[in-house]
């Protein structure tokens, strides 16, 4: 199975397959690695399954390997709270309890607490609306009009002292925290770090009071809140809030501060090193290709021509895992395994064209006029464009043989979206010649394959 990546406090970037090393030095020195005396709240964006956590998670173990406190705060794993703020409180709690231990920190230590768990109840508390409460009884008649008129306004007096004092409290808990950052400032030449993952995975309306009580609560002087999401999920959320007009960027720039996008790399490295886990350690036998076909392997260029996020990866990976657990027949034949890992993206990508090679009623024309346009266009590099000639060869054979031609080393070349591929025939008369050992039926049924295994949970 694949696990994920193995992050160290001691070697945070040991297994950075993602390079994300560089941008993350870059970034610390920025917003970590110096005195930050005002309040900030940057923005890490990508679109999901593009390493986000993984960047989080090296971006704290490389400030902790620095000695800088970090919160780390998963939104989701605590979205079952009735304010986000309970959790991070408790978060914080626990954090300025494990740095602050001398005796000349008690007082303010004290203050936090005090200040922060009035703070709770009066959210708990307030979270009964007044109307509930009885501002309005639909019982009294006409004749308690007058009742009606000095209750409301008894209420309401009532609840403008609640207002009163609720920001008052907010003020006191705001400023407690503004200490302990001061301090941590100061011993630490850096900022309290604040880091919250999982936002997009929340329901809308907790991420939006989230989102809300960082901007107007926590951001004190002194703290660094570092918030991941993916810009059209969160969009997406917040728009069955307030509606498909809702302007995501307008809302953004009064709550984010900065806003950093990770980078957006194709990392051959990072499928291999997923191969390496879930393929080579289940004895399943990936062919190098013999290397006068001078490609990239065909695997790492579905990756590429489809847009394989890594979770995708490491989706179909399972697929090949559980595969190999019951059919050792396709996955011994790497020609079988790569048309697998290619179909196992044409499920992710393309679900109606995956449904013709399902069904067994795929041709070339189909595959020439439905899954070459959706192709992400190749870049033309000759390590690139030469492993996309052995993917195609490979997945264009099998299909002749499904449509029960005799001879498809009449396969020559391909245009794919503006870049010519040509076509090794020795490539090409041997994945025919393998095949061989298959029967028609059997490469038919190779996309049911995907309907045998759960879909897995990445998280």
């Amino acid at each position: 199975m694949v696990h994920d990546i193995l992050i160290t406090k001691e070697n945070p970037f040991e297994n950075d397959v993602l390079n994300f090393r560089d941008h993350i030095h870059q970034f610390c020195s920025q917003f970590i690695f110096r005195k930050i005396p005002l309040s900030a709240v940057v923005g890490i964006t990508g679109e999901w399954g593009t390493g986000k956590s993984t960047y989080l998670k090296m971006l704290q173990m490389h400030a902790e390997g620095k000695n800088k406190d970090v919160i780390y705060f998963n939104a989701w794993k605590y979205e079952f709270y009735e304010d986000p703020l309970i959790a991070i409180y408790f978060e914080m709690e626990s954090k300025f309890k494990e740095v602050l231990t001398l005796k000349k920190y008690k007082k303010v230590l004290n203050d936090f607490k005090l200040y922060g768990t009035q703070f709770i109840k009066s959210v708990l508390i307030n979270s009964i609306s007044y109307v509930s409460e009885g501002i309005i009884n639909l019982q009294d008649t006409k004749d308690n009009v007058k009742k009606i008129k000095e209750k409301q306004a008894t209420l309401l007096e009532k609840r403008i002292e609640d207002l009163k004092g609720a920001k008052e409290l907010v003020d006191r808990f705001s400023d407690s925290i503004a200490t302990l950052a001061k301090i941590i400032n100061e011993n630490t030449d850096s900022p309290l770090i604040i880091i919250i993952d999982e936002l997009d995975r929340c329901l809308p309306p907790h991420a939006l009071k989230l989102l809300e009580r960082i901007k107007h609560i926590l951001s004190v002087p002194g703290v660094v809140f570092i918030i991941a999401y993916d810009k059209n999920q969160l969009s997406h959320s917040l728009k069955t809030l307030y509606g498909n007009d809702f302007n995501i960027e307008g809302y953004l720039i009064r709550i984010i501060d900065h806003e950093v996008a990770i980078p957006s790399l194709f990392s051959a490295e990072y499928f291999n090193k997923c191969a390496d886990k879930v393929v080579l350690s289940n004895n399943i036998y990936i062919d190098k290709f013999d290397e006068s076909y001078k490609g990239l392997n065909p695997f790492a260029v579905t990756n590429i021509l489809m847009k394989l996020s890594l979770r995708d990866q490491q989706y179909i990976m399972h697929n090949i895992y559980s595969l190999n657990n019951k059919n050792k027949n396709i996955t011994k034949i790497s020609y079988l395994l790569v048309y697998f890992y290619f179909l196992g993206g044409l499920k992710l990508k393309n679900p109606s064209v995956f449904k013709l090679f399902e069904s067994g009623t795929i041709t070339k024309a189909e595959f020439y006029r439905k899954v070459l346009p959706a192709l992400n266009p190749l870049e033309r590099d000759e390590v690139i464009i030469g492993g996309a000639e052995i993917l195609m060869a490979i997945v264009l054979t099998i299909i002749s043989l499904i449509e029960g031609e005799q001879n498809p080393n009449n396969l020559t070349s391909l245009n794919l979206n503006g870049v010519n591929l040509e076509f090794n025939v020795h490539l090409v008369a041997d994945v025919k010649t393998r095949m061989t050992t298959q029967r028609i039926t059997n490469l038919k049924n190779i996309p049911k394959l995907y309907s045998e295994y759960p879909t897995f949970s990445l998280d």
